[in-house]
């Protein structure tokens, strides 16, 4: 058996009925977590708050903590927090359940598949959902009008937060944060987590 756990990104691209129906064909069956690991990650950051006097920057994109990286702003440090994705792959690689088969985890973007992969989980392999949807022949996708991941992750930890999308504005926003700023939250995707080289 082979299971696959498609994005947020994703699955707001398709059809539930029609991507149900692709993958029964296939011989492929749909897995959930069961962790809610946005909670999970919130209370990671809230952690990494209270012992970091720096401002600390959002982990969730690869590509925005490349670009910030590529700053060296010393001010700046990145949260020691894995994207929310990969922490659900892991949950289903160690899964008791889901031993027996092959793990696919789709992804928005090949940033986030290559970082998914370097991790070498056991049985399970990041793919972008592009290449995921060639394979099952699944072409009904819809343009989405707004990202299912917009700015404001972090709003419920109420702590200054300064927020950018896109590699122009994070680059401008990160050279001039304001001293009290203790989270910077960036994806390289203008409007959100949204429109990746990999959907």
């Amino acid at each position: 058996m082979t299971y696959v756990l498609i994005n947020p990104v994703t699955d707001r691209m398709t059809n539930p009925e029609e991507l149900e129906k692709a993958l029964h064909e296939h011989g492929l069956r749909r897995v959930f977590c069961r962790e809610n690991w946005t909670r999970r990650v919130l209370e990671e950051y809230s952690a990494v708050l209270q012992t970091e006097d720096k401002t600390v920057l959002d982990t969730r994109c690869p590509m925005a903590v490349e670009l910030v990286r590529a700053l060296h702003i010393d001010r700046i440090r990145e949260a020691p927090v894995l994207p929310i994705l990969l922490h659900c792959a892991k949950e289903l690689s160690d899964r008791e359940d889901l031993q027996e088969g092959e793990i696919v985890v789709t992804t928005p973007c090949r940033a986030l598949a290559e970082q998914g992969n370097r991790f070498k989980l056991p049985r399970t392999v990041f793919i972008t959902a592009r290449e995921f949807l060639d394979v099952i022949g699944y072409h009904s996708v819809k343009q989405l009008d707004c990202s299912p991941i917009p700015p404001g992750f972090f709003d419920p930890l109420g702590v200054v937060t300064v927020t950018a999308t896109g590699g122009q504005e994070i680059t401008e926003r990160a050279a001039s944060l304001p001293l009290k700023t203790r989270l910077f939250e960036a994806l390289f995707c203008p409007g959100g987590c949204h429109n990746g080289d990999g959907v």
